[in-house]
């Protein structure tokens, strides 16, 4: 799978990816797997306009900053090729 990660309301977050948006909770798991443990098969883009390495190196204080905006709202994810498993409608997980 491959997701995107958008800063909300920032660059790139239109209403062309409302439809493809992960529910926070959905999205924290599929984050914390792809930093935290490395799991294969998945590939997330992280926003030119958030605050964080474009090289996907990133600090375990960065990850966990990522996870945190995740949780919060402040970043969304989107897939990239189908729909969201549940569209975001809460501003909490």
């Amino acid at each position: 799978m491959s997701y995107e990660l958008y800063v909300t309301g920032g660059y790139g977050f239109t209403e062309a990816i409302l439809p493809r948006l992960l529910h926070p909770s959905n999205a924290v798991d599929v984050a914390r797997d792809y930093f935290t443990r490395g799991y294969q098969g998945h590939h997330i883009d992280l926003p030119p306009d958030a605050d964080f390495s474009q090289s996907g190196n990133l600090t375990d204080t960065q990850k966990r900053k990522l996870l945190d905006d995740l949780q919060e709202g402040r970043l969304v994810l989107a897939s990239r090729y189908g729909p969201g498993f549940e569209l975001f409608t809460e501003s909490r997980a």
